[in-house]
């Protein structure tokens, strides 16, 4: 199966609505929840804003390796990629603002409403921004 050409995948990737995160559980199975995401092409990271206290953030904490997989039926391109690579947590704080606020901007589409919901979803301060860094791409057509 073909991969998929370079503008194909970064289209792909910037109109991605969710990726499903997965972490390596202890004791359990991996644990996977769907979340926006913003894939930062000039890092070369994807960056996920959420809770500091989720299980998701205390996991990458003690073992960073982590998986995305994003299928986007709406585009229909027909595509999915999963994506295993290692996430840093930044923050809360300071630190978790900058990259939530891109990531915020893909789905607000305005300064007034990104910071809006910003302020909406961070009111405890408790907000953290992960960056995972690929190691392995497996594209797919479906």
């Amino acid at each position: 199966m073909p991969i998929p050409s370079k503008e194909i995948q970064n289209y792909f990737l910037a109109k991605g609505r969710n990726a499903i995160w997965g972490t390596n559980g202890v004791g359990r199975g991996p644990n996977m929840t769907p979340y926006w995401f913003l894939w930062d092409a000039e890092t070369g990271k994807f960056l996920i804003s959420t809770l500091d206290w989720v299980a998701k953030v205390k996991d990458v904490r003690r073992d960073p390796a982590m998986s995305l997989l994003v299928d986007d039926p709406t585009s229909n391109l027909g595509l999915y990629v999963l994506v295993y690579g290692n996430g840093v947590v930044r923050g809360p704080g300071p630190d978790a603002v900058e990259g939530s606020i891109k990531l915020i901007r893909k789905y607000r589409y305005s300064d007034e409403a990104t910071w809006q919901h910003w302020n909406e979803i961070n009111a405890k301060n408790d907000r953290v921004l992960v960056e995972m860094t690929p190691e392995k791409w497996i594209w797919r057509n479906v």
